[in-house]
Order: structure tokens, then C-alpha cells, then sequence
């Protein structure tokens, strides 16, 4: 019976060509495209120097003038992708850091950089010295960009003036700053963003009219084969080409375009098959239910509108309603986005405790008992 599901596959060009051969194609057009793109716009800074320079050594008697705020001026104005619009000396100015606040409302700079009261301070003593920043977030998705550009001025502070590590850079966690020299960070984030929902989407397009087209299915009803044995096989098939589907798209993301993934390899693919089977599992519901392959294209596209539109890709989940919030849980697309980045950039562990894995899994275990119970009382005419 598997045999017979794997030759009516390879019979059929289309199928095969969505299934195999497209994913890896649309995954590297994606990234070529992004790592070809026309490079962002530079960013403009406003710097607000809190620290005035004269460094009391204790014991020594005497001051040292420390030039660190202006060293870390120069490191700014140096690193590429970063311009120095103006800088401000709260010694100077006591109405420094509001008139950078209002340089940023008015969106003439992107990012203020303070640089606090104690910074040479600190430096000269070999303690932790700290920076910090306002940026103008109205683009999410150019925030971890602008990160990664300030967090590479800090480094080239560091580096050019042969300083310890005691410099640390402050960044909320869930913009922590990966090492951009291991990925554009641009590429990174599309990943996260768009391979989800094309695991998700084009597993699901193979399985839609598994059921509902096959001609031999009614026939084969007659036979000694019960309805279980008959939808086993097709599971088992679509299994298998779902686990070859998600290597080749992995091969292509890691080895091809050069990915790069904090922790196991392993849990980077095995969440893009997590990520994926929920697609076959509602596609064979689909096919069960339908009397037509047009009435499967149609659930189809219902279906996909409605994981996309509740997922969180283009409507923030904080601004649904509660009663919607609560529908998205049940969709495998809310959990696909969030599992790959804990996987790609923190390197988590899959585990039936991470609540996006076991959502995932819930979600297929749950479609494959419905799927089963469809197909068992479903009749047909033969």
C-alpha cells in the first residue's frame, strides 16, 4: 500500500515539483535576495556626553584627565553604518539629553548614545563600564540592525584601544545582539520569519487532495484492506516526503546560504519538521472532508488565510482581542515563528517543556486522531 502511495506521488509531476523541488528553490531565492539587497540606510547618532573626563586616582594625590568619551566619539563616527549627526555635553548644555529626545521625535536621528557620568571612570579602574541608547523603534524590523551597528561601535572601541572587556552595552533581552559576524542579521530574521510559514504552507499543499482525487481509493475499499491500513499508508508517505522536504530546505539554509545556528543542528531541523507536519495532518483533514478537489483548494486557502491572519505575521498578538488570542494557540503557525528563533539565535533544546514544541506536537496529534476518526465513518460509494 506504501508502494502504491509513492508511485501515484512520482506520477504525479506537479505534486512532485511542489513538494520536492520548490521549497529549497523558494528558501534560496528568498535568501539570495536578502543578502543581495540594496545595503539599509545609515543611521544617524546623536551622542550625549554625561561624563566630564577629570578622573580622580585615589591615592595618588592628583587628576588624570581620561579622553574615553571622545575616543568612543571616534569609534562611532568610524564604524560603517553609523553617522554622527551632532554631540551633546550635559557640562555644557543641562538641557542635553531633551534636545536629543526632540532630534529624535522629529526623526532626524535614528539613535541616541549617552555615554554616562562614570564611563572613564570605571574604565580607568578596570570596573564595568556601561553605554546606553534610545532608538527610534517605529521599524521593528530594522531594530536588531541598528543594535548590531552600536554594538559593533563598542567593539571597535574596545579593540582599538586595547581595552579589557569591561564595556558591556545594554540591550533588553529579546533584542539581545547576536554575534553579527556570524549572520547578517537581516538574513537571520527572515529566515524566522518566512520559513515557517513556507514549511507549514507547502506541506500542506501535497496532502489537500490526497483523498479527494484518487480514483483507485473507492476500489480499493473492496478489498481486504481496512480504512486504517488505507490512511496508515498515506501518513507513512507523506510522512517520509515532509522529513525529505524539511532536509533539503535545512541543507540549503545551513550549508548553502550559511546560516548560522546557536547549539545542535539537529534541533534546527527537527523544529522545521515540527513546524511542517501539522500542514500534512490538516491538508489529509481536507482531503477527507471535501467532495471535490475544488472544495479542497477552497478549505485550503480558508485555512491558510486563517493561521496566517491570527498568527501574529501581520497582526500583532497584542492587539487581539482576547477570545482571538486564545483561538491562535490552536493554529501551528503562532508557535512556528517563536520556536525557530529560540532555536536559531538562542540555541534552546527541544523539549516537550518548551511550550511551543508541545503546542506543535499537540496540534498534530490531535488532527491525526480527528483525521482517523473522518475517515472511519466517512462512506463511500463504490
Amino acid at each position: 500500500m506504501v508502494k502504491k502511495e509513492f508511485k501515484i506521488f512520482r506520477t504525479d509531476f506537479l505534486n512532485f515539483t511542489i513538494t520536492i523541488v520548490l521549497p529549497p528553490i523558494i528558501v534560496a531565492f528568498l535568501a539570495l535576495t536578502n543578502l543581495m539587497a540594496v545595503p539599509a540606510p545609515e543611521l544617524q547618532v546623536v551622542v550625549v556626553i554625561q561624563d566630564n573626563q577629570v578622573i580622580s586616582i585615589p591615592y595618588a594625590g592628583e587628576s588624570q584627565l581620561a579622553n574615553f568619551s571622545s575616543l568612543m566619539i571616534q569609534a562611532i563616527d568610524e564604524t560603517e553604518g553609523l553617522v554622527l549627526f551632532k554631540r551633546f555635553n550635559v557640562s555644557e548644555d543641562p538641557h542635553a539629553l531633551s534636545e536629543a529626545r526632540e532630534l529624535l521625535l522629529s526623526r532626524d536621528v535614528n539613535v541616541i548614545f549617552i555615554i554616562p557620568s562614570d564611563f572613564s571612570e570605571n574604565i580607568v579602574a578596570k570596573k564595568m563600564a556601561t553605554v546606553s541608547s534610545i532608538i527610534d523603534s517605529s521599524d521593528i524590523k530594522d531594530t536588531q540592525r541598528r543594535l548590531n551597528l552600536l554594538q559593533e561601535s563598542v567593539d571597535h572601541f574596545r579593540s582599538s584601544n586595547d581595552l579589557e572587556p569591561v564595556i558591556s552595552f545594554n540591550v533588553d533581552e529579546y533584542f539581545q545582539v547576536p554575534d553579527y559576524n556570524k549572520n547578517k542579521a537581516e538574513y537571520r530574521t527572515m529566515i524566522i520569519e518566512n520559513l515557517s510559514f513556507i514549511v507549514f504552507s507547502i506541506s500542506l499543499i501535497p496532502s489537500v487532495l490526497i483523498v479527494v482525487r484518487e480514483k483507485p481509493l473507492k476500489r480499493l475499499l473492496l478489498t481486504p484492506l481496512s480504512k486504517t491500513e488505507v490512511l496508515t499508508a498515506k501518513y507513512i508517505t507523506y510522512t517520509f516526503l515532509l522529513i525529505l522536504q524539511a532536509l533539503l530546505m535545512f541543507v540549503v539554509v545551513t550549508g548553502v546560504m550559511g546560516l548560522h545556528v546557536e547549539g545542535n543542528l539537529f534541533n534546527f531541523y527537527f523544529a522545521i519538521l515540527l513546524v511542517g507536519y501539522p500542514g500534512v495532518t490538516l491538508g489529509i483533514i481536507i482531503s477527507i472532508l471535501s467532495e471535490s478537489s475544488g472544495e479542497a483548494n477552497q478549505l485550503y486557502v480558508a485555512v491558510l488565510v486563517i493561521n496566517i491572519m491570527l498568527s501574529g505575521m501581520f497582526i500583532p498578538y497584542e492587539s487581539m482581542p482576547s477570545y482571538l488570542q486564545s483561538l491562535s494557540v490552536f493554529l501551528p503557525l503562532s508557535h512556528g515563528p517563536p520556536l525557530l528563533k529560540q532555536v536559531i539565535t538562542k540555541g534552546t533544546d527541544l523539549s516537550f517543556m518548551n511550550f511551543n514544541v508541545f503546542s506543535l506536537v499537540f496540534i498534530s496529534l490531535i488532527c491525526i486522531m480527528f483525521s482517523y476518526g473522518i475517515f472511519l465513518r466517512k462512506k463511500y460509494q463504490v
